[in-house]
């Protein structure tokens, strides 16, 4: 098998890490933007009651799977 085997960076290496870096910059983003526009689902320190928990579990799965798309709508 050759999967895993060549880059899909032109750039190798450190354009592999280039875009590991791009990919954690946007969904640090956009948890930062949606915790800011719905302050409602930030948790809390000793007071998050269960059900912003699951919320907060959904959030993460959803920006999980949207994030490589996003990212390979916006070319990288």
């Amino acid at each position: 098998m050759t999967l895993g085997k060549v880059s899909l960076s032109a750039f190798g290496f450190y354009g592999a890490l280039f875009e590991i870096a791009i990919i954690i910059y946007i969904l640090v983003a956009s948890l930062a933007g949606l915790y800011h526009s719905v302050p409602q689902l930030r948790p809390v320190k000793q007071d998050t009651d269960m059900t912003k928990i699951i919320y907060n579990c959904g959030v993460s799965v959803i920006l999980s799977s949207a994030l490589p798309v996003l990212c390979r709508i916006l070319g990288e």
